[in-house]
């Protein structure tokens, strides 16, 4: 990973979403070992995890949904759109 110019990468920013399938453990030991050797090697890693959110596509309501539970809590429906907590995703480089 190269900062531009020639500059070392101070920080990253990750997302990790709590439905991922990624433990933020195993993720940032992966980020480490990937890190070796690059300008990115050393940089502090922050790992922020998302919230699973999901949004009714009958009612509209915008609800974060229970373990095992995926229906809407507004009006019953088990048509839900999940609109947060399921990706990983770089969100921030920072340069030094």
């Amino acid at each position: 990973m190269q900062a531009g110019n020639g500059r070392r990468i101070g920080r990253l920013t990750v997302i990790v979403g709590e439905a991922s399938g990624h433990s933020p453990e195993h993720l940032a030991e992966d980020l480490t070992a990937a890190a070796k050797g690059t300008p990115a090697e050393g940089a502090a890693l922050e790992l922020v995890v998302e919230k699973l959110a999901a949004r009714c596509a009958r009612c509209g309501a915008a609800f974060a949904p229970k373990p095992l539970v995926l229906a809407c809590p507004a009006c019953g429906s088990a048509e839900l759109t999940i609109t947060a907590g399921q990706q990983v995703r770089l969100d921030r480089v920072e340069a030094q």
